[in-house]
């Protein structure tokens, strides 16, 4: 039961709109709170202090973040064209 509330939280967008900063989001407990906050819909920026580590970071996260953009984004139609739906 308490994985279908989550589950069912993770694909709302409580935070869209929202900035927030995580303090040592290259790892541990600190990267999955970025990544979680990014699939609810926040931008995320992160710190660190190994800057490999926050590149790959913020990469993984990114990706997060576009696939929540995507899904939110209504669909568009290639030029000259009629959507339909």
């Amino acid at each position: 039961m308490r994985e279908e509330r989550l589950s069912s939280v993770s694909e709302t967008n409580l935070m869209v709109g929202k900035i927030v900063l995580i303090t040592g989001g290259t790892g541990g407990i600190g990267k999955a709170t970025a990544i979680g906050l990014a699939r609810l819909g926040a931008r995320v920026g992160i710190t660190g202090r190994d800057l490999r580590r926050a590149e790959q970071a913020a990469a993984e996260i990114r990706t997060f973040q576009e696939i929540q953009r995507s899904m939110r984004s209504p669909p568009t139609c290639p030029p000259r064209q009629r959507c339909i739906g």
